[in-house]
């Protein structure tokens, strides 16, 4: 568990996390989609991003594993 200051910059930093991905997501796609012509390119984008972020989320939860197993 984490005590009370850790917990509230842990929300803090995933608060700014999540504005951050509000904003540069739906400009990544417009910008993409003016370049290319498509909502495909943009769309994609968003596919990898989620992708990506899944496999960052899998490997700390298997990494916080191993630790609490030593």
């Amino acid at each position: 568990m984490l005590n009370r200051s850790a917990t509230a910059a842990s929300i803090g930093i995933i608060s700014s996390v999540g504005n951050l991905g509000g904003f540069v997501g739906p400009y990544a796609v417009g910008l993409l989609s003016n370049y290319t012509g498509a909502y495909r390119a943009g769309v994609l984008y968003l596919v990898i991003c989620t992708l990506l972020a899944s496999l960052i989320i899998a490997a700390v939860g298997i990494k916080h594993k191993r630790l609490a197993l030593s």
